[in-house]
C-alpha cells in the first residue's frame, strides 16, 4: 500500500485468481470502492512485495522478491519500465525515488544500489556496495538533502560524488 504525496489517494496491490492488480482509492470516500483498477495478469518474476508512489505522483514503483522492479504510470496503469539487473536472492528489497522523481533507486542482495532514469528507462552505473558490503535491503533518499541511505545488516549513508555524476551523463 502507498499514499500519494498529498495523502488524498492511496494504492493497494493484491493478487486475485493469479492476476496482479493495483487499485486506487480516494481517501475521502474509499468506502465507495476503488476509482481505478489496473490489471496485470500473472507475474513470473516473483511476488509483488512493495509499492511506492513518486513524489510528483506520476509513477508507481512495484518491487518483487525476484529480479524485477516495475514502474507504472499512476494515471493509466500502463507498465512504463521493467527494471532487471539487480541481484536478488528471493528477498524483499525496497526501492525508492529521488525527490525530483527523475530516478528510481533499487537495492540488491550483493550490496550494490542500481539507479534507473525514469525519463527513458536507462540504467546508470550501479553504486558499489557500502563499507560493510552487506545487502542493501532498504534504500531511502532524503526529501530535502542530497543524501541517500541504505540498510541491510548495517546502515550506510551516501553523499553525491561529482566524479560519478560526470561519468553518468
Amino acid at each position: 500500500m502507498a499514499f500519494d504525496p498529498e495523502g488524498l489517494v492511496f494504492a493497494v496491490s493484491c493478487c486475485v485468481e493469479r492476476e496482479q492488480r493495483i487499485m486506487l482509492y480516494d481517501l475521502r470516500n474509499f468506502t465507495d470502492g476503488p476509482f481505478a483498477v489496473f490489471r496485470y495478469g500473472e507475474q513470473q518474476d516473483g511476488d509483488w512485495c512493495g509499492m511506492k508512489i513518486s513524489p510528483n505522483g506520476r509513477y508507481l514503483l512495484v518491487t518483487t522478491n525476484g529480479p524485477t522492479v516495475y514502474v507504472m504510470d499512476s494515471f493509466t496503469g500502463e507498465c512504463l519500465f521493467t527494471f532487471r539487473g539487480h541481484a536478488n536472492k528471493g528477498k524483499e528489497l525496497e526501492a525508492s525515488f529521488t525527490p525530483d522523481s527523475n530516478y528510481a533507486l533499487i537495492g540488491s542482495t550483493n550490496g550494490q544500489v542500481h539507479i534507473w532514469n525514469l525519463k527513458n528507462g536507462a540504467p546508470l552505473l550501479p553504486l558499489p556496495p557500502g563499507r560493510a558490503k552487506d545487502p542493501a535491503h532498504l534504500v531511502k533518499f532524503s526529501p530535502t538533502n542530497a543524501l541517500m541511505m541504505t540498510a541491510g545488516k548495517q546502515t550506510s549513508f551516501w553523499l553525491p560524488s561529482l566524479d560519478l555524476l560526470a561519468h553518468s551523463r
